[in-house]
């Protein structure tokens, strides 16, 4: 063995003693989690869920446009309906509209680009989940 060898294992060994002692006299010092328990030696009882069927709220409905309709305009206008004062983004590859409504129905202009275009059109009411629909719109100009 070369000198230079065993100088590096030797080396190694008292680092990782070194490691070993630290690690050791660190362990006494963690945090101690203690587990209450919440019902003990008690029945629990779970109800059934009601047959009731609960109605979701503010449920998107688009109006207009159709999903893939051909048209000719370069703007198109997007309609629908979902709940008051939602948050309503229009969105496609090309252009972006956002928009708030007061009332349940809400309209806006939409640009197009020549082709087709995937149209998205999500809201947002109380919570960071979107409700969304989504149409293709195809944009053909005439020639004239």
């Amino acid at each position: 063995m070369n000198r230079e060898t065993g100088i590096a294992v030797i080396f190694g060994i008292g680092l990782g003693a070194l490691v070993g002692i630290i690690i050791f006299l660190n362990v006494g010092t963690g945090t101690v989690t203690k587990v209450i328990p919440v019902a003990k030696n008690e029945k629990v009882q779970i109800e059934k869920p009601s047959s009731k069927v609960i109605e979701k709220e503010g449920i998107l409905k688009l109006k207009t446009p159709e999903d893939k309709i051909v048209v000719d305009a370069k703007e198109i206008t997007v309609s629908g309906s979902t709940t008051p004062k939602s948050l309503i983004i229009i969105q496609s590859p090309v252009s972006r509209v956002i928009l708030k409504n007061d009332k349940e129905e809400f309209k806006s202009s939409f640009p197009l680009a020549v082709g087709e275009n995937n149209i998205t059109v999500s809201t947002y009411k109380d919570s960071n989940t979107p409700q969304e629909k989504s149409v293709s719109v195809y944009y053909i100009p005439t020639v004239e």
